[in-house]
C-alpha cells in the first residue's frame, strides 16, 4: 500500500524522520528584492549554516579587493602554523622593502627582529602592508614567491575568479577578486582554522609603542561581529568582509565599492540587522531522529523505525514560515527481506522560492524473511487481523518565542500523534 503523509508547515507542520551521515542543508538561493537598499557596488550576504544567499549585488563582478585580499595571506600563514612548518615564536628580520611600504602600516623598523605572532597581529588587526611584505619574505623568500603560492592555493580553494599580483592589496590591474570568492575564503578560514580565527575579533593592537584600532565597524555593535577584514583603495572604494553570529546563527557579509568609511559602517550594519530580523533558520531534521514506524510484511519482526540520513535546515523569511511544506512518502507495509542501507522512501521539503528537495529514508535495521510455518502464520494473521495499531507523526504548530527557540505543540487532527522524542529542534 502506498503511503503519503502531507501537510502545510508551520501551521500545521508535518515532520518526519532523522539520522545523520551526510550533511544536506536546505539553501534558498533566491535573494529578496525591494526590501533593502545599499550604496555598495558589490554585496554578498550568506547564511553560513545553509549557504543560503540572503542578498546579492554583482557577486561575481571582478573588483579591486584592496586589503581584504590580505585574508589570503592570513590563510597561508595559518596553514603553515597548523601543519607545523612555522611557530608563532619564529623570528624574521625586517627588510628595507617592508619598512618603506606605503599605506596602512604597523610601523616596523628596518633590520629589526619581529616574531610571526607580532606580524600576524599587525596583518589582521592593523592591516599593515609592511607586515604583509615581512611575512611573505620570511615565509616564502620573496613577495613574488608568495604571490605564486597564492594563485596556486586559490584554485585549490575554489576561488574561481581571483588572481593575485601582490600580498598587500595595493592597486594593480592584475590583482582582482569577487565578492563570492572573498566569501568562500572567509568561510574556509573559519572552518579550517578555528583556533586562529579569534585573532580577527581583536579590537586594537600595540606595536612599537603605537596603538592602532581594528577598523571593522561591526566590532562596535552591541552584539558585535568577530571578523574579518576591511579594505580601501581609490579604485576599490571602501569594503568589508565580516562575519557575525547571534543565537547560534552566523552570517557572512562581503561588501565593497562604498565611497566613505561612514557609508561602509552604516550600510554593513543595516544589512546584517535586516537579515537577522527578517530571516531565520528552521531546523527540521536532526541526526538520528525517527520519523515513522513501518509495518513489515512477512519479516522476522513486526515493524521497524524509519530514519533519515540527512540533516535539514531551512533558512527562510520568518513571514513565510507557514508556506513551508514537508511530505513523507513510502510504500507500506515494507516487504522483507531488506537491509538498513537501502532507501525505502523519501521526505520532500518545499519552501517558498526554492526547488523541492527530496531526502531518502531508511529502515533503522535489517529484516530477514520468515520461513516455513512462521511465514504462513504471519501472513494469515496480517490478512485476518491487519497491522498492529501504531502511533505515527502528525502535525505541529510552531510559534516563535523571545529566546529564539521553537515552541512545538501537538495539534492532533487524526488518530496519529507526534511523539515527544521526535519534535524538531530550533
Amino acid at each position: 500500500m502506498y503511503k503519503s503523509s502531507y501537510v502545510s508547515a508551520f501551521k500545521p507542520l508535518f515532520f518526519v524522520l532523522v539520522a545523520f551521515f551526510a550533511l544536506d542543508l536546505f539553501a534558498i538561493d533566491v535573494p529578496p528584492t525591494g526590501d533593502i537598499e545599499t550604496r555598495a557596488k558589490q554585496v554578498l550576504l550568506i547564511d553560513k549554516e545553509t549557504g543560503t544567499v540572503l542578498f546579492e549585488r554583482n557577486p561575481d563582478e571582478l573588483m579591486a579587493p584592496s586589503s581584504m585580499s590580505k585574508l589570503m595571506l592570513a590563510y597561508m600563514v595559518f596553514d603553515r602554523l597548523k601543519n607545523g612548518k612555522n611557530k608563532m615564536t619564529d623570528e624574521f628580520t625586517v627588510s628595507k622593502e617592508a619598512w618603506k611600504m606605503r599605506g596602512s602600516r604597523m610601523f616596523l623598523k628596518a633590520d629589526s627582529k619581529v616574531t610571526l605572532d607580532q606580524l600576524i597581529h599587525g596583518l589582521v588587526v592593523q592591516s599593515g602592508n609592511d607586515a604583509a611584505i615581512a611575512l611573505a619574505e620570511g615565509l616564502y623568500g620573496s613577495e613574488q614567491n608568495a604571490v605564486d603560492k597564492f594563485n596556486q592555493k586559490s584554485k585549490e580553494l575554489g576561488l574561481k575568479h581571483s588572481h593575485f599580483a601582490n600580498v598587500t592589496g595595493l592597486p594593480n590591474p592584475e590583482h582582482v577578486m569577487t565578492a563570492r570568492d572573498l566569501s568562500i575564503l572567509a568561510n574556509r578560514i573559519m572552518d579550517d582554522f578555528p583556533e586562529y580565527y579569534p585573532l580577527f575579533s581583536i579590537k586594537e593592537y600595540n606595536y612599537n609603542n603605537i596603538t592602532q584600532p581594528n577598523l571593522n565597524p561591526l566590532l562596535k555593535l552591541d552584539q558585535p561581529a568577530d571578523g574579518l577584514k576591511t579594505g580601501h583603495t581609490d579604485k576599490g572604494g571602501y569594503g568589508l568582509v565580516a562575519s557575525i553570529e547571534r543565537g547560534g546563527r552566523r552570517l557572512v557579509l562581503v561588501i565593497n565599492g562604498l565611497k566613505t568609511m561612514w557609508n561602509r559602517e552604516q550600510d554593513s550594519k543595516h544589512i546584517v540587522e535586516w537579515a537577522f530580523s527578517k530571516y531565520k533558520n528552521y531546523r527540521l531534521f536532526q541526526p538520528f531522529d525517527v520519523v515513522d514506524v513501518a509495518d513489515i510484511w512477512l519479516g522476522d519482526k513486526p515493524s521497524v523505525q524509519l530514519i533519515i540520513k540527512d540533516k535539514v535546515v531551512v533558512n527562510m523569511l520568518k513571514k513565510s514560515k507557514q508556506q513551508l511544506k514537508v511530505e513523507l512518502i513510502y510504500d507500506a507495509p515494507l516487504v522483507a527481506p531488506f537491509n538498513k542501507d537501502t532507501p525505502v522512501g523519501q521526505v520532500k521539503v518545499t519552501a517558498p522560492g526554492a526547488p523541492v528537495k527530496a531526502y531518502h529514508i531508511y529502515p533503522a535495521e535489517d529484516s530477514s524473511k520468515l520461513k516455513g510455518f512462521s511465514r504462513v502464520k504471519a501472513a494469515f494473521n496480517y490478512l485476518l487481523f491487519g497491522a498492529d495499531k501504531r502511533q505515527f507523526p502528525t502535525t505541529t504548530e510552531v510559534t516563535d518565542k523571545k529566546d529564539n527557540k521553537e515552541n512545538i505543540k501537538n495539534n492532533v487532527s487524526e488518530t496519529k500523534k507526534f511523539p515527544e522524542d521526535m519534535t524538531p529542534k530550533a
